[in-house]
């Protein structure tokens, strides 16, 4: 019998599931320092208000193996909010399952239930094997260019 995949909500329940996760997402992206107490203290703001943003996480069977990050910013040329998937992250033993692609339709679910017109995201240049997902779907690259300029308090 094949493994039942299924994409829940974030709750207090299965938080730590996706503090696990989200220091694999870390770990993928060579964060330094990574302090699962910061994580606990940042995402946990989402559980009790879900205008900062909304998590779901994915489970093959009862394993954890992949999340998603939503939140929702205003846009002075939209002149409204969208739903921005800040992150998407899926085990690489399971990626080409089909998980991150079910993450993608929860989160366009998730916007259009709100309201939103767009569901936007992105990736790293070299992250060839998240684009291959994401041009599967119904989705336009964006001619934008990201500038990061940090500051003192960083």
């Amino acid at each position: 019998m094949a493994t039942k995949n299924r994409i829940v909500a974030v709750s207090k329940e299965n938080f730590d599931d996706l503090l696990d996760l989200v220091e694999k997402y870390q770990a993928f992206y060579r964060v330094e320092n990574i302090d699962r107490v910061r994580n606990r203290d940042f995402f946990s703001r989402f559980l009790d208000e879900p205008d900062e943003g909304l998590q779901y996480i994915a489970y093959r069977g009862d394993e954890a193996v992949g999340f998603t990050t939503l939140y929702f910013p205003y846009s002075s040329t939209r002149a409204g909010r969208f739903a921005l998937m800040n992150d998407l992250f899926v085990r690489g033993e399971v990626r080409g399952t089909g998980i991150g692609a079910a993450l993608i339709e929860k989160a366009a679910e998730v916007a259009e239930a709100r309201g939103y017109s767009d569901l936007a995201w992105m990736t790293a240049q070299d992250n060839v094997t998240a684009q291959r997902l994401y041009d599967r779907f119904d989705a336009n690259k964006s001619a934008w260019i990201e500038y990061t300029m940090p500051t003192k308090a960083g």
